[in-house]
């Protein structure tokens, strides 16, 4: 985290970051991504990345970030510029920022909000690596520069003054892992046309359906069952016993029975 150079008296500011936090999702083609990133104890942004991947002989991958405060009225912009080697990756970024820190009384503990946000523009640039020990984790080590440009305090009587600050530096270090959550498993059943009779008087669940001596199942009716005759809407009091019947559905596990998407009057 950066830090402020010099503070008035009795004037503090968070101390260094205990845990980081992030979630990130993206689309396919890993062309556009985001993510939440939250920082205890004071901190939490959103962000938007737009990516090119196909990495050439001779070109990098190029990326832009936009970042937006949560907690804090923070946001930014910057470019970032990686080359892969086998399982290194090196990536160069310089960007612009608006950032905004808590300042507050000695004693008053890191949730107080007596006073306003330091907020500050600055430039940033910075260098990071990773190596990849799996498909599913890397170890990273990273450094960022922020050079202040104007620093501003949000009006207020009791506003600290007299805060001074010169390029300050942030060190990082970690292991990344990912989850991956598979989609669902595609419907096993096997879609199914079946001809014949009514043979038994329907009821609202279900009714039998068959040729004599040729077969007879079970067929199985739910909300999403639709009944047709001449290619319109017929009601379920068309379903006469002994009416010629199309119906198309999912054979189920339970042997000669199946569950009814269309049928067909005839």
């Amino acid at each position: 985290m950066a830090r402020t150079t010099s503070l008035p008296p009795g004037i503090a500011q968070p101390g260094p970051t205990a845990a980081v936090f992030e979630m990130r999702g993206g689309l396919p083609g890993e062309i556009l991504d985001t993510g939440i990133t939250v920082q205890a104890p004071w901190s939490a942004a959103w962000d938007l990345k737009c990516q090119v991947l196909h990495q050439e002989r001779w070109y990098p991958d190029i990326a832009v970030r936009a970042d937006l405060g949560v907690l804090q009225p923070s946001f930014g912009a910057a470019l970032l510029v990686s080359r892969s080697a086998g399982p290194v990756t090196v990536t160069l970024m310089a960007g612009r920022d608006r950032r905004s820190e808590r300042l507050w009384q000695v004693r008053s503990g890191p949730n107080s909000i007596t006073f306003p946000n330091y907020v500050k523009d600055v430039q940033a640039w910075g260098v990071g690596a990773e190596y990849e020990l799996d498909p599913d984790q890397d170890v990273f080590a990273g450094v960022v520069c922020w050079n202040p440009t104007t620093r501003t305090l949000n009006p207020n009587p009791r506003a600290p003054s007299g805060v001074n600050e010169e390029p300050t530096y942030a060190i990082m270090a970690g292991l990344r892992i990912r989850w991956r959550l598979a989609r669902p498993p595609a419907p096993t059943a096997v879609l199914t046309a079946l001809r014949g009779y009514v043979l038994s008087e329907p009821t609202p669940e279900q009714f039998e359906i068959g040729q004599p001596g040729i077969y007879r199942a079970v067929v199985l009716l739910d909300g999403e069952t639709r009944i047709t005759a001449d290619g319109k809407p017929a009601t379920y009091e068309d379903l006469k016993q002994g009416r010629a019947i199309l119906v198309q559905g999912y054979a189920l596990p339970r042997a000669s029975t199946f569950l009814a998407r269309t049928i067909e009057l005839q």
